[in-house]
C-alpha cells in the first residue's frame, strides 16, 4: 500500500499515461511491423544462446550451466510471446527443444542443490559427534549417486544443446523466421 501511495508510483502512472496517449507515428520505427523487431530480438537472443555452445562442455561449472539455463528460458519466453507472428509448427518445435534443455539443466541444478545440502548435513552432524560412521558412509554413497545422475543430465543436455545450437538449426531459425518484405514471416 505504501508503494502504491508513493510519489514515485504516481509519477510512473503519469509517465505511462503520457506515453500511451502521446503522439503516434513520430518515432522512426512507429510504422515498422512488429514482426521485424520481434525477429531481431529473437535472433539476437538465439545467437547469444548458440554462442554458449562453445563455452559449455563436460567441465562446465554448475554456475555456467545455470546461466545457460536462464538464457534458454529468455529465448523460450520470447518465442512463446511472439509465436503468432511466425510459423507455429516451427516455433513449437523450437520451444520443445528449449524445454528439453531446461528440463535437463533443471534436474542437474536440483541434484547440485541436493548434494550441497547433503554435504552440509554431513559436516554439521560430524561436527557435533552425533552421527554413526555408517550414516556418513550412506550419505557419501547417496552423494555419489547424485553426482552420477548429474553427469547423466549434463551429457543429455550437451547432446540436445549440440542439436539446438548446431549449424542446421541456426540456419533454420534465420530462414524460417525471417520476415518477408510485407512484414509477415516466411
Amino acid at each position: 500500500i505504501r508503494v502504491l501511495d508513493s510519489e514515485r508510483y504516481r509519477r510512473l502512472l503519469a509517465d505511462w499515461d503520457a506515453f500511451v496517449d502521446g503522439p503516434k507515428g513520430d518515432a522512426p520505427t512507429s510504422t515498422r511491423p512488429v514482426v521485424e523487431p520481434a525477429f531481431e530480438r529473437i535472433l539476437s537472443v538465439f545467437r547469444r544462446v548458440a554462442r554458449l555452445r562453445k563455452r559449455v562442455d563436460e567441465d562446465s561449472s554448475p554456475a555456467t550451466l545455470h546461466r545457460t539455463r536462464i538464457e534458454c528460458k529468455k529465448l523460450r519466453y520470447l518465442l512463446e510471446c511472439f509465436r503468432t507472428l511466425f510459423d507455429p509448427e516451427f516455433i513449437m518445435r523450437q520451444v520443445s527443444l528449449l524445454k528439453s534443455l531446461q528440463d535437463a539443466l533443471g534436474e542437474y541444478n536440483d541434484l547440485q542443490t541436493q548434494r550441497n545440502r547433503l554435504h552440509e548435513f554431513a559436516r554439521e552432524m560430524a561436527s557435533r559427534d552425533r552421527v554413526a560412521p555408517s550414516t556418513l558412509l550412506a550419505m557419501g554413497r547417496l552423494a555419489e549417486r547424485m553426482s552420477a545422475a548429474q553427469d547423466r543430465e549434463k551429457k543429455r543436455f550437451l547432446r540436445r544443446f549440440g542439436t539446438f545450437a548446431g549449424r542446421s538449426n541456426r540456419k533454420d531459425v534465420r530462414l524460417r523466421m525471417k520476415p518477408r518484405p510485407d512484414g509477415n514471416p516466411i
